[in-house]
């Protein structure tokens, strides 16, 4: 066949975080920008702008050129790094930013006594949605699990530092531990706090008699009063993207705990499948 035997495809089999497979993968995705000794810019730019998936056509030049630095040129490596969305899947719209900033508007208009009712749920709208506008969407079951100024925790909230450290959560073998930076987020929330409860809770987030959610129960209350961390996390991202550059996309993938391959592919849509 074609590829056997061919510069490009034997290079390919030599990288050692790639099977077999994927550098045949690798191959019928990349050969038409490849010439007999080199990479054609032109028809490079062509191949990964008209894919389906843009960013997973990024990776997989990136690794090559990683793998042959002698390959790379700065126009390849800005081709590998330059934000091009996917094609908007046939979704559901997700909800804007404006939805939830009349949400968020609407609790601290409750929590600074404009309002009479609805105080606890206040307090979850304010907590969730302030982080998120402080690029801190994070999981439900992160959320759920955030102790207040136990160091001894996995995963705590330092009211002294305003840092948020997540030591448990899905992609800690991957990724470690992520520190979150939340300046001003401490005094407020405490403030808001002791109007629902009289006192500082253990935990973040706390039912109305003070007791820990478990990440399903939380998952199903956000639910109810409309925030979804499906929802919400790709409407961060989709408000982020378009007008970041590549070292600040970096930097919102680490502080949401996934890869940037996640942030275009799920995260970065516009869109949302239930």
């Amino acid at each position: 066949m074609a590829y056997r035997g061919h510069w490009f495809y034997e290079a390919l089999r030599e990288i050692p975080t790639i099977a077999d497979r994927t550098a045949l993968t690798y191959w019928y995705v990349l050969k038409d920008g490849v010439t007999e000794d080199g990479i054609d810019l032109d028809t490079m730019t062509r191949i990964v702008e008209t894919d389906r998936q843009p960013t997973r056509v990024q990776r997989m030049l990136a690794t090559f050129m990683r793998n042959y630095p002698s390959f790379e040129t700065e126009e390849l490596k800005e081709l590998t790094t330059r934000y091009i969305p996917d094609p908007a899947p046939k979704d559901k719209e997700l909800p804007s930013v404006d939805d939830y900033m009349a949400m968020y508007e609407e609790a601290l208009a409750v929590l600074e006594g404009k309002k009479k009712t609805g105080l606890h749920k206040a307090y979850l709208v304010w907590t969730v949605l302030h982080l998120a506008f402080m690029n801190a969407p994070l999981r439900v079951g992160e959320l759920a699990s955030i102790e207040v100024d136990n160091p001894e925790a996995d995963n705590w909230l330092n009211t002294e530092t305003d840092v948020i450290t997540i030591s448990k959560h899905k992609n800690f073998k991957t990724q470690g531990v992520r520190e979150l930076p939340v300046k001003g987020f401490s005094e407020e929330w405490a403030r808001h706090a002791r109007i629902v409860f009289g006192t500082i809770p253990p935990y973040l987030i706390v039912s109305r008699k003070e007791v820990p959610y478990k990440a399903s129960d939380l998952s199903t209350t956000l639910r109810r009063i409309g925030i979804s961390s499906q929802t919400l996390r790709p409407t961060i991202t989709t408000a982020e993207v378009p007008e970041s550059t590549y070292e600040e996309r970096q930097e919102l993938a680490r502080r949401m705990g996934h890869t940037m391959g996640t942030q275009m592919t799920k995260y970065y849509r516009g869109k949302y499948t239930n």
